[in-house]
């Protein structure tokens, strides 16, 4: 959506599968290669990589997009703003980091 608006961005890809996809069609400043079970400081590295980037003034913001799992033969594509930081929104009824992180979705 945002190459047909033209609005430039930069990605950055973790892991292969999204790596050899999004290289052939879009500017991918940064790859990082991760097994299937990804470390802490893996996590951080990449963590501290995109925060720099956005602290720096080179990006206004930082969007996750993943693919959400749905079942075992379904998943949806799905986006997340991460930068800026929203007083709101992880709370909602569905949002997976809400139900992963607390009891009950309580």
């Amino acid at each position: 959506e945002l190459k047909e608006q033209g609005i430039d961005f930069d990605m950055l890809t973790i892991g292969n599968k999204g790596t050899q996809y999004f290289s052939k069609r879009y500017n991918v400043v940064k790859s990082y290669a991760i097994g299937n079970a990804p470390t802490a400081e893996e996590a951080t590295a990449i963590a501290d990589s995109v925060l720099a980037t956005y602290l720096s003034g080179e990006a206004d913001r930082v969007e996750l997009t993943y693919t959400r799992f749905t079942s075992l033969i379904a998943s949806e594509p799905s986006v997340r703003t991460m930068l800026p930081l929203s007083p709101t929104g992880i709370e909602t009824e569905g949002d997976e980091i809400f139900t992963m992180t607390s009891k009950d979705g309580q």
